[in-house]
């Protein structure tokens, strides 16, 4: 069969729908929070809870999150962002919607999770354990980097209150490159947090690795591949550079300052592909549209497809988390000391915010299905008929294949995933979509949260044409 694929390769997609500040601003806090801890008896019993720490030492220029600099803090704020995450746990565990409130994995994401102490990393820990039900074999994994996650008394620490898997970004392995990205760890430091890792018994690892990187070749990509297999990590996540527009990141590599090229849709699709081979060839297999794992079943991956696919609820916690909780979805503020605030004063720090109907719900689904499932069994998607004439298109195209019960991504669409993807936005998030970028271009944001998190300060806007992105 002829592959037809798309003109572009656009990025995956991890959030669905889409929430827009010019539309979707929270104005009355209290009121949303009612609403969303009004019971249902359709609420999918699986749940799990993301913790978003911003802190970092530093800054690497692509990351496109939000983060603030530690040093720009006092341990004070530090230890009040602590205290306010932990008190927003409680609002969650006590807000009276779970019935039995557990826990199917755990996540720590940022910014640099790590960059706080170990006190307050294991405070929070203990808040969740305190307060939630955390299943035995729920995977408990936090984001660090290579220099914090090298203190093996820390990550000791952390596995005495229940920590048992960890990831960190290596992106490349290139001296050069890696000054250029603003990654500060040495291939040594690198080398010493897998050490770290080992000698603290963590059951498991995972590691990035990014493409399509201005000044980057194939062979420098099959390369720090080979390096970082050798390293034996569980987990390799592979993601494509994305340039965010309003960021200073981008302004450098647009006008090629400390840069001689510049990233190409055909290198995209091209270095995918070969990477894509490389770990098929050493035994790691393709467990999301952008992560290799080791050929064995990992809890962390089911247990992120089951809630999915049930449409279970994802309590975001944390500066600009995002949350799936009871029918809404949420962001909170990008703001360390707005985030604080609302927390010391006692509501939930919502920035934008909406509830979404079971419409919605399924395009939720349909569109999160080509990067994070792979494989969806038809009938967990309400109304599955409705997405026919879209799915026989991807089918034609040799993108999609499907069975009785099963529909699946092929190989070739793998590729394609985030093109697959925005197939299946409903009419109107379309236009929530375009409205968003638009909105982000004209106040100067980065579209990806809508913040000012890597935006250049004190430079003229240009004006730009681009595909809106996630």
């Amino acid at each position: 069969m002829s592959i037809d694929t798309f003109q572009s390769r656009l990025r995956e997609f991890f959030y669905y729908p889409k929430l827009n500040r010019e539309s979707d601003a929270v104005d009355d806090p209290a009121a949303f929070e009612h609403e969303m801890f009004t019971p249902r008896t359709d609420m999918s019993p699986l749940t799990s809870l993301y913790i978003h720490v911003p802190f970092c030492n530093y800054l690497c220029h692509f990351c496109g999150f939000y983060k603030e600099l530690n040093q720009q803090y006092p341990e004070e704020t530090r230890q009040r962002y602590t205290d306010s995450v932990r008190a927003e746990i409680r609002r969650y565990a006590r807000s009276g919607i779970f019935a039995e409130p557990t826990l199917e994995y755990v996540e720590f994401g940022g910014g640099t999770p790590t960059s706080l102490t170990a006190d307050q990393l294991a405070s929070i820990l203990d808040t969740v354990g305190e307060e939630f039900t955390v299943r035995s074999n729920a995977t408990v994994t936090m984001e660090g980097d290579a220099i914090t996650l090298g203190d093996t008394q820390k990550l000791r620490r952390l596995r005495e209150h229940g920590l048992n898997r960890v990831s960190f970004g290596i992106q490349t392995l290139h001296e050069p490159l890696r000054r250029k990205l603003g990654l500060k760890p040495t291939i040594g430091e690198v080398r010493g947090a897998v050490d770290s890792i080992r000698t603290v018994g963590l059951p498991e690892y995972a590691t990035d690795i990014m493409y399509n990187l201005p000044d980057q070749d194939v062979d420098m990509l099959l390369s720090d591949a080979e390096e970082i297999l050798a390293l034996e990590p569980d987990y390799i996540d592979a993601y494509s550079l994305t340039l965010w527009e309003n960021t200073g990141f981008k302004n450098r590599v647009d006008e090629g300052r400390g840069f001689s090229s510049q990233p190409t849709n055909d290198q995209n699709v091209e270095m995918f592909e070969r990477l894509k081979a490389l770990m098929t060839d050493r035994s790691m297999r393709l467990s999301r549209s952008y992560t290799f794992t080791q050929n064995r079943d990992y809890n962390y991956i089911r247990a992120s497809r089951q809630l999915i696919s049930s449409g279970g609820n994802m309590i975001g916690i944390g500066a600009s988390s995002r949350g799936y909780v009871n029918g809404a979805h949420y962001t909170n503020v990008s703001s360390i000391p707005g985030y604080i605030q609302a927390l010391e004063q006692g509501r939930l720090p919502f920035d934008v915010a909406q509830s979404y109907d079971a419409t919605e719900h399924a395009h939720r689904i349909m569109v999160l299905f080509p990067s994070m499932l792979l494989e969806l069994e038809k009938s967990k998607v309400p109304d599955f008929e409705r997405f026919r004439a879209t799915v026989d298109n991807l089918k034609d195209r040799g993108l999609l294949w499907e069975d009785k019960t099963t529909l699946g991504i092929t190989d070739s669409g793998n590729t394609w995933a985030g093109n697959i993807s925005r197939e299946f936005f409903s009419d109107e998030q379309r236009k929530v979509m375009t409205r968003s970028f638009m909105y982000s271009l004209r106040h100067r944001l980065n579209p990806y949260n809508q913040d000012q998190s890597g935006v250049p300060k004190n430079r003229t806007r240009r004006t730009v044409r681009t595909e809106p992105g996630a």
